[in-house]
Order: C-alpha cells, then sequence, then structure tokens
C-alpha cells in the first residue's frame, strides 16, 4: 500500500470512529446500570468452619498398663453410668495381690500370737504382783526375811518387763498387718481400675483400642458423650477475634440441615491461638471458639458447619454496594455519580461493610444516583443512559 493510501485511510477510520462517538453521545451515551442511594441495614459477620461436639464429653484413660482382655460394647451405642466398658489384664498386679495376701495373713497370724504372749504377760505380772504385796505384809509382820521380799520384788519387775515387751511386739505387728492391709487394698483399687466404666449416661463415641491391644497407663481407652447436649467448636482466625464478644448471636448451615438455618451464641472465647495449618498448607493463628446451639435439629457430633457470628450490626444507615465503589490508588474511595446523565467522579467516606455493602458517611445523600458496576472506565462528565 502506497503511503498516501495508508493516510487516507487512516484518516477514514478516525472520521468513522469520530461519527461513532458522536452517534453515542446523540443517542444518550453510554449505556449503564444504575444505583440508587437509599437507607438500609449492614450486619457486618465474622464467617468460618465449625465442628459439631458433646457439650459434655469424656475422654476415659487407663490407669493401669495392662491388656485389653474383653470389650462390652461398641462405638455408637447408648451406655450407663457405671457400665463396664471394657476390662484389661495386669498380671503384675495379680502377683502382687497375692504375695500382699500371704504376708497380711502371717502378720495377722503374727498379731494373735502377740495378742497371746500380752495375755501371758499380763497374767504372770498379775500373779506375782500380788505375791509382792503380800510379802509387804508378811515382811512387816517379820515373819520373812528381806531376802525373800527382795525375790519377789525382782521376779515382779521381771514380768513387768515382760510384759511391756509383749505390747511392743504386739503394736509392731499389728502396725505391719495395717500396712499389709493398706497395701492389698490400694492393690485391690489397682485391680479394680482395670475396669473400665462410664461416668455418664451417654453414648460411646470413640473407641480406640481393640481386644488383645497392650496399653500403657494414661494412654485413651474410649470417649463417652452426652449427645443430647451438643456444641460447636470453631477455630477463627486470630486477626478476625477483635470484634467477637460473648453472647453475639450466631447462624449455623450445614449440608445436613439442607436450607435450614439454626441459630447459637458465642458462650466461650479460648485464652490463647493455637497454630493450625490450612488446606494450602498455610500456618494459621486460630482461636477456638465454642458456640451453643438453640437447637441441635438433625446434627450430630462431627458434623461440618458453617457459622456467621454477627459482630456489629447498624440499621437504617444509608449503604452502598461493594461493587460501586472503586478504591483509587491512594486507598481513597470513589464513586461514578449520575447528574444530568452524566459521569462525576465522586469521593466518598465509608464506614462498616459487610459482604455486599458499605456503610457511606460523606459523599452521597439518600437519592443520588451512581453507576452500579466501578470498574467501567468513563471519563468526567462523559454522557451517559440508564438501562432499562
Amino acid at each position: 500500500m502506497k503511503a498516501g493510501k495508508r493516510v487516507y485511510w487512516i484518516i477514514g477510520a478516525l472520521v468513522a470512529l469520530a461519527a461513532v462517538i458522536y452517534y453515542l453521545n446523540a443517542a444518550g451515551g453510554t449505556e449503564v446500570e444504575i444505583v440508587k442511594i437509599e437507607a438500609g441495614d449492614i450486619l457486618k459477620t465474622v464467617v468460618d468452619t465449625g465442628y459439631v461436639q458433646s457439650a459434655s464429653a469424656f475422654d476415659l484413660y487407663s490407669d493401669q498398663g495392662g491388656r485389653v482382655e474383653k470389650i462390652m460394647t461398641a462405638i455408637g451405642e447408648p451406655v450407663k453410668r457405671g457400665q463396664v466398658l471394657m476390662t484389661l489384664i495386669n498380671t503384675g498386679i495379680a502377683v502382687e495381690s497375692d504375695q500382699a495376701r500371704l504376708q497380711l495373713t502371717q502378720a495377722e497370724a503374727a498379731v494373735a500370737a502377740a495378742e497371746s504372749g500380752v495375755a501371758g504377760s499380763q497374767l504372770d505380772l498379775n500373779n506375782t504382783q500380788k505375791d509382792l504385796e503380800r510379802m509387804e505384809k508378811l515382811l512387816a509382820a517379820g515373819a520373812v526375811s528381806q531376802a525373800q521380799y527382795d525375790a519377789t520384788l525382782l521376779l515382779r519387775d521381771k514380768y513387768q518387763k515382760d510384759y511391756q515387751q509383749q505390747v511392743q511386739n504386739l503394736n509392731a505387728a499389728r502396725q505391719q498387718a495395717a500396712i499389709n492391709q493398706q497395701l492389698l487394698n490400694n492393690l485391690a483399687q489397682k485391680q479394680e481400675q482395670l475396669e473400665i466404666k462410664s461416668p455418664v449416661d451417654g453414648t460411646l463415641t470413640q473407641l480406640p483400642v481393640k481386644t488383645g491391644q497392650v496399653v500403657l497407663a494414661a494412654a485413651v481407652l474410649a470417649r463417652v458423650a452426652q449427645t443430647n447436649k451438643l456444641e460447636i467448636k470453631a477455630d477463627i482466625l486470630s486477626d478476625d477475634l477483635a470484634e467477637v464478644t460473648l453472647g453475639q448471636k450466631v447462624k449455623i448451615t450445614a449440608p445436613v440441615l439442607g436450607e435450614k438455618i439454626i441459630t447459637g451464641a458465642v458462650t466461650k472465647i479460648y485464652p490463647e491461638a493455637e497454630e493450625k495449618q490450612s488446606a494450602l498448607g498455610v500456618i494459621q493463628r486460630r482461636v477456638p471458639v465454642i458456640i451453643t446451639l438453640n437447637e441441635t435439629a438433625n446434627l450430630k457430633p462431627g458434623y461440618e458447619t458453617r457459622v456467621s457470628i454477627q459482630t456489629v450490626e447498624k440499621k437504617n444507615i444509608l449503604i452502598i454496594p461493594r461493587e460501586s465503589v472503586l478504591t483509587t490508588p491512594d486507598n481513597r474511595k470513589q464513586v461514578m455519580l449520575i447528574t444530568d446523565g452524566r459521569v462525576h467522579h465522586r469521593y466518598i467516606q465509608t464506614g462498616l461493610s459487610d459482604s455486599s455493602n458499605l456503610e457511606i458517611i460523606k459523599g452521597l445523600k439518600k437519592g443520588d444516583q451512581i453507576i452500579k458496576d466501578a470498574s467501567l472506565e468513563l471519563k468526567e462528565n462523559a454522557r451517559v443512559k440508564v438501562k432499562q
């Protein structure tokens, strides 16, 4: 193409473009959707995932190590308070118990022998004391010699020492018997702890052990939950926790609930954040929050839910859709106000926000019309017409 023809072609294209622009302006400008500023409500929420759990759940631990001998129930079955859920075997405790019984029997025999010795010594001492009293009278009457009296006195002292020794032996035997009895009682208590019983009426929700498995002391053997009392535990991002307080209302949804929405309230906020790894592998600081339910519907322990904590609410304020606001590079909020069919870029000041709307604090008034889509590139004073 020759240079002259190329110039004519470019000029023609520009003329055509100018004609199109002129036509659009003549026809009323760019067609846009508008939003009329009205009063409304804004409800700010913190939304996250929560999991249903029993409000009263009890983990059962092994007080003694041993081997699981028998399991009497299964996960999901109802249990009663005091019901034996499983039994353990600890051969060491059984051997110690046999030895303690033998030692107690021997100690009780020693007590019996010591009691007999005390009784015999008491009898000898009493008889000798009477003899001594009689010898005192005879000595005073001159019927016996001093040597005879002294011999009786020495004998009385001997029996007195024997009696005191027998009493000491009896006390020692009784003390040893008491020690052996206490040892046997302790072993009996340990033996009783090998029977794992439910502390409450409820449902067996966890059973991490099997028959024949060897467990150590303090191992978790089962969990019993009172499933008629449910709550939700949600791990909230620490950054979102600033506006969460006790007593705030919560809306709960879940796949199992269908379209039904149930409600609850924040009843506990843990004092310390925990490190949690997100699904994308990001380490986050999250704070556990407990939500008490006003009703449980068909929720069960372990079910996943979506919780929406209502943190701040304002009613009858001027609001604007989030999509109608443009954030400028200098972090100012801007909308496109329509006056007499033309665009005017207006800076505004916003306040509270939720997932859909922003509160207007300054820059717009009730009844103003703005362009709904702030991403449209329209120049100042550009002509527009409203979509019908």
